[in-house]
């Protein structure tokens, strides 16, 4: 999947993959939720407001175990 916005037609394919059923090479799916990690001055009375780093979207199918792993990686980093 060519997720990368350089035609109209690779617009197209992603907007149509959902509803195809060309097999799991070819998945793209609806995320309903998302993580989000965010970093924000603590302890400044002033000025509070996060800043988002990573917003990854859910379609449910993912496993807690995989999660835990990018945000480690990403902890690490």
């Amino acid at each position: 999947m060519n997720t990368s916005v350089d035609s109209v037609e690779s617009i197209e394919s992603i907007r149509r993959a959902p509803l195809s059923d060309e097999g799991d090479h070819a998945k793209v799916c609806f995320g309903t939720n998302a993580t989000v990690v965010t970093v924000a001055p603590y302890g400044c009375v002033d000025y509070c407001t996060p800043v988002p780093l990573i917003i990854s979207p859910s379609d449910k199918t993912e496993k807690g175990k995989d999660l835990c792993i990018w945000l480690e990686r990403f902890l690490h980093v």
